[in-house]
């Protein structure tokens, strides 16, 4: 199918071919989801472009929708291939999600790179291209910086202190008023090294990401059925990686817990965890690039989150 945006006075139009009631919402869902909202010009209101059986025109410029007027028209566009089938608008706003995901990620790399920390020759704490908020208890780094693309300021913050998940927050001041043992990095030393971890997972993130978008870009098709091709790589996957497990088990090396391997092709949703492997989570995370990429050929976007215990 030829993706078609038809330039007009109002705006740059999609038209999308809309198949049955129930489909027919779901898009408008999900371009309300988007931000979109009806053309005020569109008389036919929200039920009556569901219930309708036109083309939807979707303008990406100024955020709207409506039907397509008459029968002719919408004759003239599928007949000379200009019709966006349903399935190609959820992937259009899959892939606008990843360009915007890489953007905001490249945006905040950039802005991390250019923080220098040093002390002073008084032992001062001297911070170049973000700000040291100096607290005992609660010290955190703060980069800021101008997004030429979104045109707007952007703030993002940078914990400085070690998080114990066991014990509440009057607590932890409590004991710190208590002690003078302060939860805070050392400075610069400490602090150089969060920094270092934040864009080291950036980076995971932005591959991640990329890879993500091209494995949108480069979909042939959606699978007709999402959980077979699931399914068959899960056997194939306990075939092919069990003799690892059985090695890597001798020695893993680190311990993850709570590693979920989350699946999308298009509008379909599915999350695997460890037991699905007949794998330990630390192990799905060791093969995580591999099952990744296998799933990428098929069409599907993949994400693996997991934590250090």
């Amino acid at each position: 199918m030829t993706k078609v945006l038809y330039l007009t006075k109002k705006g740059n139009i999609m038209f999308v071919r809309g198949k049955g009631n129930k489909n027919r919402e779901k898009i408008l869902d999900l371009l309300e989801s988007k931000g979109y909202i009806i053309d005020n010009e569109e008389f036919r209101g929200r039920d009556g472009i569901i219930n309708g059986n036109l083309p939807i025109g979707v303008n990406t410029v100024n955020k709207t929708y409506n039907m397509m007027g008459n029968v002719t028209c919408a004759a003239a566009l599928c007949s000379g291939g200009g019709l966006w089938e349903d399935d190609k608008l959820f992937e259009y706003f899959e892939i606008e999600e990843y360009e915007k995901r890489i953007h905001e990620i490249e945006f905040k790399i950039s802005l991390w790179e250019k923080v220098e920390l040093e002390l002073g020759p008084d032992g001062a704490k001297i911070v170049k291209n973000a700000t040291y908020h100096d607290d005992p208890l609660f010290p955190e780094i703060i980069v800021s910086g101008y997004d030429e693309v979104d045109c707007c300021e952007k703030t993002y913050r940078l914990p400085c202190y070690v998080i114990i998940s066991d014990i509440s927050k009057s607590d932890w001041i409590e004991e710190y008023e208590e002690t003078g043992k302060t939860p805070a990095y050392s400075f610069p030393e400490g602090v150089k090294s969060g920094i270092i971890a934040v864009i080291s997972n950036l980076k995971a993130d932005l591959n991640d990401a990329t890879e993500n978008l091209d494995a949108l870009k480069n979909r042939k098709a959606l699978p007709e059925d999402p959980d077979q091709v699931i399914d068959d790589l899960l056997a194939y996957w306990k075939e092919k990686y069990a003799k690892a497990f059985e090695e890597w088990k001798k020695a893993p090396g680190w311990y993850s817990k709570l590693v979920d391997v989350d699946i999308s092709f298009g509008e379909y949703h599915r999350k695997l965890k460890p037991d699905d492997f007949g794998f330990d989570d630390a192990f799905i995370e060791n093969i995580g690039n591999e099952i990744s990429a296998d799933l990428r050929k098929q069409g599907a976007t993949v994400s693996i989150f997991g934590m250090m215990d």
